[in-house]
């Protein structure tokens, strides 16, 4: 029962961490796009703001959601080894609805935001990801090493 509880733990500080990160990253990048641009700051600034809000919320929360159940599979192993396959079902079964429901609710926004900035847009998620995935690997390593 206690890794549950930190299952659920390592998810919630995941989704607000990479929430955080998501928007600083996107946000700053897709502004200094558009200043580079020229585009002026009023122009269409709220429909920007909801676009990108659609993006951070599923890099951000359904990123860090599979993250926190990635770390919590790994340092909440049990004495012999092997993961906790208890805390490990409730993890995945919690991340993947709501996983879901960010990616149905946002998907078309985002898709829509990236496309507009064209190259630099894709790579920005690029490069969004190559750091969740170093943050994977420096967070996964179990406790014990």
């Amino acid at each position: 029962m206690p890794n549950i509880i930190m299952t659920v733990l390592f998810m919630l500080a995941g989704a607000i961490a990479m929430l955080v990160v998501a928007a600083v990253h996107f946000g700053a990048v897709f502004l200094a796009m558009d200043a580079i641009d020229g585009a002026p700051v009023d122009s269409g600034a709220r429909a920007f703001g909801y676009r990108l809000s659609h993006l951070v919320s599923i890099a951000g929360i359904c990123v860090g959601l599979g993250l926190g159940v990635t770390v919590a599979q790994e340092r909440l192993r049990r004495p012999d080894g092997k993961p906790d396959y208890p805390s490990l079902i409730v993890g995945w079964a919690l991340a993947i609805p709501v996983f879901a429901l960010f990616l149905y609710a946002g998907f078309g926004e985002a898709f829509d935001l990236v496309v507009d900035h064209k190259a630099l847009g894709i790579m920005s998620v690029v490069l969004y990801g190559s750091f969740v995935a170093w943050i994977a690997n420096k967070l996964a390593k179990p406790a014990t090493r």
